[in-house]
């Protein structure tokens, strides 16, 4: 299975974010992730297959986030 990853800044909203896409039937975890650019950050890691789904219901919901390639 290949997964999409979004990176969230505070591990508040990321949590927050989560339950958000509980709620509509998606399964998410959140993940450290350590960028050399941008130092450390937190996010969520999904089925890709959700990913088009998981930015429409965050962006609705004013959470902001940035796309990354996941690890595969």
């Amino acid at each position: 299975m290949e997964y999409g990853k979004i990176l969230i800044g505070s591990i508040s909203y990321a949590i927050k974010a989560k339950r958000l896409l509980a709620r509509e039937g998606i399964t998410a975890n959140v993940v450290k992730e350590t960028d050399k650019t941008e130092g450390c950050s937190n996010g969520l890691s999904f089925s890709e297959r959700d990913a088009y789904r998981v930015t429409a219901i965050l962006s609705q919901a004013g959470i902001g986030f940035k796309m990354r390639e996941a690890d595969r």
